[in-house]
């Protein structure tokens, strides 16, 4: 499953806020959400997204999500580097 999450990073280092929102069977349809701000998953506040393939289980996780930076002037995400500070974290959406 690809889980959709979306984070409020300030000073490019510190989490104020995080939520996840869904998710989907492919990652096409995840991307495609993201992307777009569908449902408005910015909500004013959510500067970064990313999207987790995990696996059914316990204490599943993905080493390697893929982030979105927002873009205000588009209203659209786009794909970014992790963000400093977010190097060794894992486990957004589930935790």
């Amino acid at each position: 499953m690809y889980f959709i999450t979306m984070i409020q990073i300030k000073n490019n280092e510190e989490e104020e806020d995080r939520r996840c929102v869904g998710y989907f069977d492919n990652f096409n349809e995840a991307e495609h959400v993201i992307i777009n701000n569908t449902c408005d998953l910015n909500e004013t506040i959510y500067n970064y997204g990313l999207i987790e393939n995990i696996k059914s289980g316990l204490y599943q996780y993905d080493e390697n999500p893929i982030w979105y930076k927002f873009d205000e002037k588009s209203n659209k995400y786009f794909k970014c580097d992790r963000p400093k500070g977010f190097e060794n974290y894992t486990g957004f959406a589930i935790g």
